[in-house]
């Protein structure tokens, strides 16, 4: 997967860092809010999930729905703060690939947008937004 030239031109243009992503994320644990605005590119509407990584792996619990999906993923801190995650995981038995790109509102939390390219949940290709929180 690429990285989105927007995420790379956003880059460009950010102030000096009041805020920094963490330069891993393994140990990190994250809990992430999807947009509660509903539409048909964003079906998870208001799901809470509970993402906890190790070096290349990751369990994502899916609190709102009882249900825990592992995958595996890729990170880069692309300026400090600015992170970009690939992931792909199997979802009920069907591959679904995805990024987020992380941009934080100060060091323990953000916003990230969430790029579906191949999913379980249709429609294959989506986006939306999520609020992300990292535990301490």
């Amino acid at each position: 997967m690429k990285t989105p030239i927007a995420s790379l031109l956003a880059i460009l243009s950010l102030p000096a860092a009041a805020c920094s992503l963490p330069q891993q994320l393994d140990g990190k644990t994250f809990i992430n809010v999807a947009d509660p605005a509903f539409s048909p590119g964003n079906p998870n509407a208001g799901t809470i999930m509970k993402l906890r990584f190790s070096k290349d792996d990751y369990e994502n619990k899916i609190l709102t729905r009882n249900l825990v999906v592992h995958g595996q993923y890729r990170y880069r801190r692309l300026h400090d703060t600015v992170g970009f995650v690939e992931a792909s995981e199997n979802y009920g038995g069907q591959p679904t690939r995805y990024t987020l790109v992380l941009t934080c509102l100060n060091d323990y939390s953000g916003t990230a947008v969430f790029t579906q390219t191949q999913g379980a949940v249709p429609p294959d290709n989506r986006q939306n937004t999520v609020r992300y929180t990292i535990e301490q």
